[in-house]
């Protein structure tokens, strides 16, 4: 071995291996979403063509919107030391806390996909630790795989699969993720965002409150329904009916924007 590696073990590492991780980050439509999009000017243009629950949410997405109930995405990160390194803990950091988001709200049901390890973050704490997943009948989440001491060892170029959550009622915020991790031995914090700006969720209002609603139906008709939801005094039961009309009328082809 040279004597610059016995002095220096880690000089290479930090040099030609910077930054320690790389991140994808990706959407995930999952069953029951719903986005609002502050800007309702933005969203028209993009809802000319709009065939499948996927394209409603890029598209809503694109217009800016935030996520609420249902907000998820993959986060798949490698390894890019030569030392490797270990993934010990993640928790979310809270940037921007405000009052939720208003404009226009985009809803689909539909089905996500299983696989990668679940991470979720309550967004109404101050200090969002991960979490595991949902456990059933409302008792809260199960504890995060990281809670019992289990870490995850990246090899250099080496991969691995998150699918993380987050869920929060009352607010809006601006977040990111900050794993904890150790290289060459020595801690460290490393940030995980979208693509150089922070995620954004927001709580979703009662439906009356948004200037205008917006469900692609794909188990009924198969198109895009749009509802006026300032003209109805009710939540739920009103958007239901109205989309049950829709839907025995059959007026339009499938991408066409019906408004009621």
């Amino acid at each position: 071995r040279r004597s610059s590696d016995l002095l220096y073990p880690s000089v290479k590492s930090q040099i030609f291996d910077a930054p320690p991780i790389i991140t994808k980050v990706s959407q995930i439509v999952g069953p029951g979403w719903g986005i609002t999009v502050p800007d309702q000017q933005r969203l028209q243009p993009l809802l000319n063509s709009i065939g499948s629950c996927n394209a409603l949410h890029s598209a809503a997405i694109a217009a800016g919107g935030a996520d609420d109930y249902g907000a998820s995405m993959n986060v798949v990160v490698q390894g890019n030391t030569s030392s490797g390194l270990t993934i010990t803990g993640m928790h979310a950091k809270i940037i921007k806390r405000s009052a939720p988001l208003n404009g226009a709200y985009v809803f689909c049901q539909s089905a996500g996909e299983e696989g990668a390890l679940p991470i979720n973050f309550n967004l109404n704490d101050q200090a969002p630790n991960a979490q595991g997943a949902p456990a059933e009948s409302g008792k809260g989440s199960k504890p995060s795989f990281f809670a019992n001491g289990s870490a995850v060892h990246l090899n250099n170029g080496e991969v691995y699969p998150f699918r993380v959550g987050a869920s929060i009622t009352g607010s809006a915020v601006e977040w990111v993720i900050e794993a904890s991790v150790l290289i060459n031995g020595k801690p460290s914090t490393l940030t995980i965002d979208d693509n150089g700006m922070p995620f954004e969720t927001t709580a979703a209002l009662p439906l009356r409150q948004y200037g205008d609603l917006y469900e692609y139906d794909w188990a009924g008709e198969q198109r895009l329904l749009h509802l006026r939801s300032k003209a109805r005094n009710s939540d739920d039961c009103a958007a239901n009916l109205a989309m049950k009309a829709l839907q025995n009328q059959g007026l339009s082809p499938p991408g066409q924007v019906l408004t009621v």
